[in-house]
């Protein structure tokens, strides 16, 4: 070992007493802090002590439990949550914690202790008492819980429903913003819950199956403003069980929604369907002329998935390389891309949208789509 070497081993092995006291100082400085009267304070020693994980300090952060002020009391649960195993001392401050005044407190403190591997029969009943919380924030997160300790989708259906329905989608937008790339107005979503949707949305589409009851609140969804909310919706729907010739129905009749998000939604469901129903197709090739840009979009990435596919469709599909979008253009190479040599009546179609397109990702994908078509 050289010089510098043992010079800087000497040199940390002497400072590092200073941390460690300089860090205990700080624990110190928080746990005081927990007795601070600013709300605020206590919140950030709160999560000051979560991230650093002292075993000696759980029992002051589990008597933050105690605290008069709500966000205090929800910064202690999550603080325990977050500690995980370390916190098991706290085990019976968290059960008191389940019958807090506050949802949240009680969602974190169930969250806590399920990490703790207490007995769901504990929990359960907590989870489902905030499942009547005023928050469509708490239900969601209720719900999700409860879904990860395989509740049954049925029995969680009015819950459910009371946050996919909240907000109706099709109320007028309040408020507009312009979109500097289009130079359109668009609408802003107003709704408060669009998190609370997302999250639950998630959950649900984590299950490998849906009830059909579920069918409404996922439309509605899928026609909220945020296109997370509506992709989530989208892929919900695609898990409801229910008959296939009622669900091939209602989806054919969403394709003349005059809702366009629900023509898309229903045109994304259909063409990933397998195999993609026969009676659909007429429809998803009409609806390859929609007024809205998203609705051709969609049909000319899914019109590819048809097997086996038809010359109305291979038309439809020329006719979208000269879109005036050039998102809908790409998607429309893509399709013949995925039909391969069954599409050979667009290559001179193919070959000059590759040659000539003035948007570069087009005439990449026209050009993958030209290969396609004349590999041997």
């Amino acid at each position: 070992m050289n010089g510098r070497r043992i010079l800087a081993v000497a040199l940390v092995c002497a400072l590092a007493p200073f941390a460690v006291a300089r860090a205990e100082e700080e624990v110190d400085k928080k746990l005081k802090e927990l007795k601070h009267r600013d709300p605020e304070r206590r919140i950030s020693a709160l999560e000051y002590l979560a991230i650093k994980r002292y075993p000696d300090t759980i029992p002051a952060v589990a008597g933050a439990l105690q605290d008069r002020e709500e966000d205090v009391r929800v910064a202690a649960a999550k603080a325990l949550w977050d500690i995980g195993d370390g916190a098991s001392e706290a085990m019976p401050q968290l059960r008191e914690a389940l019958a807090d005044p506050s949802g949240l407190v009680r969602l974190y403190a169930a969250g806590a202790l399920r990490g703790l591997d207490e007995d769901d029969e504990v929990v359960v009943p907590a989870l489902k008492s905030v499942l009547r919380s005023g928050s469509a924030w708490n239900r969601a997160y209720a719900i999700a819980q409860l879904l990860e300790m395989r509740t049954p989708v049925a029995d969680l259906r009015p819950a459910i429903e009371s946050v996919l329905m909240d907000y109706p989608a099709d109320r007028v937008p309040v408020r507009y913003e312009l979109d500097i790339t289009s130079m359109k107005l668009d609408p802003v979503n107003d709704d408060p819950n669009v998190e609370a949707k997302q999250l639950l949305l998630d959950a649900l589409d984590d299950q490998r199956s849906l009830p059909a009851e579920l069918v409404p609140a996922l439309e509605e969804a899928g026609k909220n403003l945020d296109s997370v909310v509506r992709t989530r919706a989208m892929n919900c729907l695609g898990k409801v069980k229910e008959d296939p010739a009622a669900k091939v129905g209602r989806l054919v009749a969403a394709l003349h929604s005059k809702n366009a998000t629900d023509r898309e939604s229903a045109a994304h469901i259909l063409t990933n369907m397998e195999p993609v129903p026969g009676e659909a197709v007429p429809d998803l090739v009409a609806l390859a002329q929609d007024r809205e840009a998203s609705v051709r979009d969609e049909v000319a990435e899914g019109l590819g998935n048809v097997k086996p596919t038809r010359p109305e469709i291979v038309q439809a599909l020329i006719r979208l390389l000269s879109d005036r979008n050039e998102d809908v253009r790409k998607s429309a190479c893509e399709g013949l891309e995925e039909i391969g040599p069954g599409a050979k009546d667009a290559l001179p179609a193919l070959q000059k949208t590759a040659a000539s397109d003035k948007d570069e990702w087009v005439r990449m994908a026209a050009e993958r789509a030209v290969n396609r078509l004349t590999a041997k």
